[in-house]
């Protein structure tokens, strides 16, 4: 039996992420391994406001819903 690719279900593996993420946001977190609200706090803001994909809006998103779980991103290093 043949098993899929890793990337045949982006929505899938980023379910614990916040939508409504644009997909290029969704994709750009997938292409780093990051499938998981708790995956993003070791990143800074600027960290991840530097890759491909994610822009303000993503941002505010992504922070918004780590607000709401008790997380943060990673303070400036």
């Amino acid at each position: 039996m043949k098993s899929q690719p890793q990337w045949c279900d982006v929505k899938a593996d980023l379910a614990d992420l916040p939508l409504p993420l644009e997909a290029s946001a969704r994709r750009a977190l997938a292409r780093e391994g990051l499938t998981t609200l708790a995956s993003l706090t070791r990143f800074t803001e600027s960290e991840l406001g530097a890759l491909h994909g994610i822009g303000p809006n993503a941002l505010k998103t992504i922070k918004a819903a780590l607000r709401q779980r008790g997380l943060t991103l990673s303070p400036s290093r």
